[in-house]
């Protein structure tokens, strides 16, 4: 069966071997992190593992730790591209909101799973470089976003602070909902010692599992875009 592109068109032969060696890649260094340990791993025993040359995961990840999180750079990939091709009707906030929630529905399978181990290992990384990393990664998304709604509505970000702020809430109702997720929260739950008792990242299926799976992300998500309102509206007195 030929694998498909996010818009279902079937990918050629090089696109093919380009798409699994971007997995290859991706699948043997969350192996061999969660064996070793991400400091502890190097590039040369990732690339190793997946039998490429260095040259070669340089086309494909920027550095260790571009391949450590990449599930999370495939969502911001796929998710500023459907806001690209998607139409703006009404409140913007609502596309960027609906396109996030379709892109994650739309991940490939098991990709939760990967994505939750990623966030674990950056978690728990002694280092705060896959830390920084996914800040830095989000931020990049954000710019991504705010340059296609300047081309889309025909405004400049400059002199109107509304874009960037668009992209600051649906980036951060996104952090918001997936660290809830993450971490077993349900709302009114937060600070619960049974809820912040969490798996062992390398468990990551049973994890996943019970945090309720994809369903449950979505929900947390969605419910962190819907708290956007009342938190602008929230006062002291």
């Amino acid at each position: 069966m030929a694998v498909n592109d996010t818009e279902g068109t079937p990918l050629s032969l090089r696109e093919r071997k380009k798409q699994r060696t971007l997995e290859e890649l991706a699948d043997c260094a969350a192996r061999l992190f969660e064996e070793q340990g991400f400091e502890a791993t190097t590039l040369e025993e990732v690339v190793a593992a997946a039998e490429v040359s260095k040259r070669t995961f340089f086309r494909y990840y920027a550095s260790k730790e571009a391949v450590a999180l990449a599930p999370e750079g495939l969502l911001w990939e796929r998710y500023v591209a459907e806001v690209a091709d998607r139409p703006l009707r009404g409140a913007v906030l609502d596309t960027l909101r609906t396109a996030l929630l379709d892109t994650v529905e739309a991940m490939p399978p098991g990709w939760e799973e990967r994505f939750y181990a990623c966030r674990r290992l950056a978690a728990h990384s002694p280092t705060p470089a896959l830390r920084e990393h996914t800040v830095v990664s989000s931020f990049h998304a954000q710019s991504e976003l705010t340059a296609i709604l300047e081309r889309r509505l025909g405004i400049s970000s400059e002199a109107d602070v509304r874009l960037r702020m668009l992209g600051e809430f649906a980036l951060s109702a996104w952090r918001c909902g997936a660290k809830e997720w993450v971490m077993g929260r349900e709302p009114g739950q937060i600070g619960h010692p049974a809820m912040d008792a969490t798996p062992d990242p390398r468990d990551a299926a049973t994890a996943v599992r019970v945090r309720g799976g994809r369903e449950r992300l979505l929900r947390r998500v969605d419910e962190a875009f819907a708290a956007i309102p009342a938190s602008l509206a929230l006062s002291a007195d």
